[in-house]
């Protein structure tokens, strides 16, 4: 399991989405299978209308693209403390929330 003892990795239907798109393109059903045993492991965040409110003012505010703000509203609604990202720039923009997991390496 993918679980801390004080924090549980989570993930959005916006992920799951954004994660099935390859194997979906390329009929990996491996891979799809990795990525649903992988979501099975996790707690579910759910996006909202409270979601899509909070996304509309972090873009208003940071003009973040439409699906960076969704991320990152749907983990600050569900009360995460942090988003981890691949994306330095988006990184940036959130204000600190988000964590741009390469930026060490």
């Amino acid at each position: 399991m993918i679980l801390t003892p004080d924090e549980p990795f989570c993930f959005s239907p916006l992920v799951m989405m954004e994660c099935l798109v390859k194997p979906y393109r390329v009929a990996d059903v491996p891979l799809e299978q990795v990525y649903r045993t992988l979501f099975a492991e996790m707690d579910r965040v759910e996006i909202t209308a409270e979601v899509f409110d909070r996304a509309a003012r972090l873009r208003a505010a940071t003009r973040l693209k439409a699906m960076d703000a969704l991320h990152l509203a749907a983990a600050m609604e569900a009360g995460c403390s942090a988003l981890w990202t691949a994306d330095a720039e988006f990184a940036k923009r959130s204000g600190g929330f988000a964590v741009d997991i390469l930026a060490g390496s």
